[in-house]
């Protein structure tokens, strides 16, 4: 599916992964604003309101991936967003932990460019059924 491009918030402590990530959804056409921490990445998303948000489960520090998606689905600027998990846990528990605790989609690390790719197709879906503008 050929979409326009959409606003990213990535979260993740992993510098590496983030640049890579960085790098390949800019080349992709996106706009993207990347973080370390969840701190810094909540205050991202408040400023940048991403259409997609891609956020690592075990992040360091006291805020892990699961209380971001907590705390940002609380707030009217990201309620039409698509929130992803990244995580080294992927059996059916992560999974269902990940949806329990607001992310739409839970995807295992290492993630492949298929399926950032297929994250950017469900992203535009998601708008496309809640009526948002493409």
């Amino acid at each position: 599916m050929k979409n326009k491009a959409l606003k990213i918030v990535i979260i993740d402590d992993n510098l590496h992964l983030l640049s890579s990530l960085e790098k390949l959804l800019t080349m992709l056409g996106h706009t993207v604003c990347g973080a370390s921490t969840a701190e810094t990445g909540m205050q991202l998303v408040h400023e940048c309101r991403p259409s997609l948000l891609i956020c690592d489960i075990a992040l360091q520090g006291a805020i892990n991936g699961y209380g971001v998606a907590r705390m940002l689905r609380m707030h009217a600027a990201v309620a039409g967003a698509f929130f992803v998990a990244m995580s080294g846990n992927s059996k059916q528990e992560d999974r269902e932990k990940s949806v329990q605790a607001g992310f739409d989609r839970h995807v295992a690390k290492p993630a492949s460019v298929a399926d950032i790719k297929g994250v950017i197709d469900d992203a535009w879906m998601h708008r496309l059924r809640r009526g948002y503008a493409v």
